[in-house]
């Protein structure tokens, strides 16, 4: 019985990078349920646990996306992450300032 012939270190990488991006869609709808949730909360430890449960998968993101090639991905999740920090450390909510900072980084 033939035996195929040992995959290069290229072909690794490269199959490894197939697999992450098929798995992208999956993290997205991870990611999607986690801002739903977030959004539903309003106050307290629940609001707090609501942002943990979505800089989570984001943080994730931002450190594996650039890893399998997908540098611009990997940045949104990091700046994204960025905000959420920021917005559990005002648990008033943003200021004007910051509101328009986001929404201009969201025009980027």
């Amino acid at each position: 019985m033939p035996h195929d012939p040992p995959l290069s270190l290229q072909d690794k990488v490269r199959l490894l990078r197939e697999r992450y991006a098929n798995s992208v869609e999956e993290k997205l709808i991870e990611i999607s349920a986690a801002y739903d949730r977030l959004v539903g909360e309003k106050e307290g430890d629940d609001l707090a646990a609501a942002i943990d449960g979505l800089a989570s998968p984001i943080h994730k993101m931002a450190g594996s996306a650039p890893t399998f090639g997908l540098a611009e991905l990997g940045e949104t999740a990091a700046e994204s992450e960025e905000l959420l920090i920021l917005y559990k450390g005002n648990p008033d909510g943003f200021s004007n300032e910051q509101v328009s900072n986001v929404s201009a980084y969201g025009t980027n």
